[in-house]
């Protein structure tokens, strides 16, 4: 026979949880994330402070509430001063010094596929070998996750926002292995786009 909590019990390791997340919470830096992410993570939290003041406890209402803490910390986005930028020659170098690290691109779209970027930057426009051979191209990894403006055309100036995979190695359109930084896309802002 299965044990069944009393409705206090339940309430109470609710309760336990939402303190839980308020606790997580403090450990954050207001800073690091946009202000719409971080109002909405603000906002959820200041629901379960009240829920847990309320003398009538609804199990249902704190269980959404946990979720809805859980949910806009997921859903936190950092804001683009957190991010540094991308040191193109030191990644090349010591790709794993810089692996799993957030960092910021700027550059000119030189090719774009659904899940993946070349991106030239020190003004390089051109794909090219010797555009390849001065350095400058970072390989931008795109999943379900990135926040993008748009479709991504040839040419766009474009500010990437993610987190260094270290190197990724490719074949171009002259079938050249090629080893570049790559980068996993957070998000993509299209300064191009109108």
């Amino acid at each position: 026979m299965p044990f069944l909590y009393s409705k206090e019990e339940i309430i109470e390791s609710q309760i336990s949880n939402i303190e839980d997340l308020i606790f997580e919470s403090e450990k954050l830096k207001p800073s690091d994330y946009s202000e719409q992410s971080w109002a909405r993570y603000q906002k959820a939290l200041n629901r379960g402070i009240e829920a847990m003041k309320d003398s009538d406890q609804d199990p249902d209402k704190l269980q959404e509430i946990i979720r809805e803490i859980q949910i806009a910390k997921e859903n936190l986005a950092k804001s683009h001063s957190y991010y540094r930028e991308m040191p193109y020659e030191s990644v090349a170098r010591y790709p794993e010094k810089y692996k799993k690290k957030e960092m910021m691109v700027k550059g000119y779209v030189i090719q774009s596929e659904d899940d993946m970027l070349l991106v030239a930057t020190d003004l390089l426009r051109s794909y090219d070998m010797d555009a390849i051979e001065q350095g400058g191209v970072i390989y931008i990894e795109i999943d379900s996750k990135t926040k993008k403006d748009g479709r991504l055309l040839k040419g766009d100036e474009v500010s990437i926002y993610g987190t260094c995979m270290g190197v990724k190695s490719y074949e171009n359109h002259e079938e050249h292995k090629l080893t570049v930084p790559s980068l996993l896309a957070n998000e993509i802002v299209n300064h191009s786009a109108n």
